[in-house]
């Protein structure tokens, strides 16, 4: 109890508090917070690294190891950025993810994402013939609830049913290549429902160097993932698929590049892009928009953004697995610089079925080693 109270002072009157390797600087938005030192490797380190190996080895080796001698302005801007999430309206509050998007995604955005820095906007859509329904009204309530802290604009769009996909899951996907018409921002940041961030979000976890940050998997691996994947990134985008993007959260594209993926998708099959994604999830019961839109980036717009890429066939011990069918063999493109590690700020919500309650929601209670440069009280 003395030890609580002993660093609840220390908070209170602005001095650093140490913990083991970490040197936490409380910062007020007014102030400018020092890097604390964290032994294990991470994102801040690998950019000193690619810069040396960018410009040549001039950086004094005590540098790498501690961060904290550089200053950072907590105001910095940030890009002009709103996030994109698709709701399912549930028939009941009884359905198990009835409250998902509270529970999961706004409650952890509330709690990490720093909403007056940031000024990051929302954006939450539904089936526009819903709009009646107890869970579109439930959720109205609880962003004008919310409006007070949302320093950004938020808005619920209910869009109209189309022609050209099956059912939810395609819709879902459908309305995310077509954002772009619902918002006026410079980047989307894609989120689900059950997105979950599970550390404190700085700048520099989302965009780095003025460009998005991609962290994505590399294409080669056992992982227990829909294998048809693969194939329906190359039967879409007639190219192998180099990256997993279905893999961290949010996953932030360029808004003008939506436009240029559906044009390219509509141009390689000679019809129009609602034809093709409909031609596409007749072929392919398992397919990502997201692997598809990075197919695309990867491609054609690789210097906009920032990479870094999870090779997952370190999970598999020393033997790199065979590729699968629509897969990319080719390691090498991937540059040393991408392989540095960059950890991951959010997760899904995981599920699991019970025989007394059903459907039940796991959330994970591993955080993250990222760091906390702008601690905001």
């Amino acid at each position: 109890m003395a030890m609580v109270l002993i660093i609840l002072l220390l908070v209170l009157s602005g001095s650093n508090v140490i913990r083991g390797s970490r040197q936490l600087v409380v910062a007020t938005e007014e102030k400018t917070a020092s890097l604390y030192v964290f032994n294990n490797a991470n994102h801040h380190q690998s950019n000193q690294l690619q810069h040396q190996n960018h410009h040549g080895n001039h950086t004094h080796h005590s540098n790498l190891i501690n961060p904290s001698h550089h200053k950072w302005d907590c105001n910095r801007s940030w890009p002009s950025l709103e996030l994109f999430m698709p709701m399912q309206s549930f028939p009941s509050p009884k359905h198990p993810r009835y409250y998902e998007a509270e529970v999961n995604f706004l409650r952890s955005f509330l709690h990490f994402w720093p909403l007056s820095i940031s000024n990051t906007s929302l954006v939450l859509t539904y089936d526009k013939e819903t709009s009646n329904s107890q869970f579109v009204k439930d959720m109205t309530l609880t962003m004008q609830a919310l409006s007070k802290r949302l320093y950004g604009r938020w808005n619920m769009i209910g869009i109209p049913t189309f022609p050209y996909y099956r059912e939810g899951y395609d819709r879902q996907q459908y309305n995310m290549f077509w954002a772009d018409n619902y918002t006026t921002s410079d980047y989307i940041g894609f989120v689900d429902t059950d997105t979950i961030f599970t550390t404190y979000i700085d700048r520099e976890d989302l965009f780095e160097d003025g460009k998005p940050v991609i962290n994505a998997k590399g294409a080669i691996t056992r992982e227990a993932i829909p294998t048809r994947w693969f194939q329906s990134t190359n039967r879409t985008m007639h190219m192998l698929e180099s990256l997993t993007c279905m893999a961290y959260f949010p996953v932030i594209i360029k808004r003008t590049h939506l436009r240029d993926i559906r044009d390219y998708i509509a141009k390689l099959h000679g019809m129009s892009f609602d034809e093709a994604f409909y031609r596409i999830i007749t072929l392919d019961k398992n397919y990502s928009q997201f692997n598809i839109m990075c197919a695309y980036l990867w491609k054609f717009k690789r210097e906009e953004y920032k990479w870094y890429v999870r090779m997952m066939q370190l999970l598999d011990g020393d033997t790199i697995p065979n590729p699968l069918p629509g897969q990319d063999p080719d390691l090498t493109q991937f540059s040393p610089e991408m392989r540095f590690p960059k950890p991951f700020i959010a997760t899904h919500s995981r599920y699991r079925r019970t025989k007394t309650n059903g459907l039940v929601s796991e959330i994970p209670l591993i955080v993250s080693p990222t760091m906390f440069q702008c601690l905001l009280f």
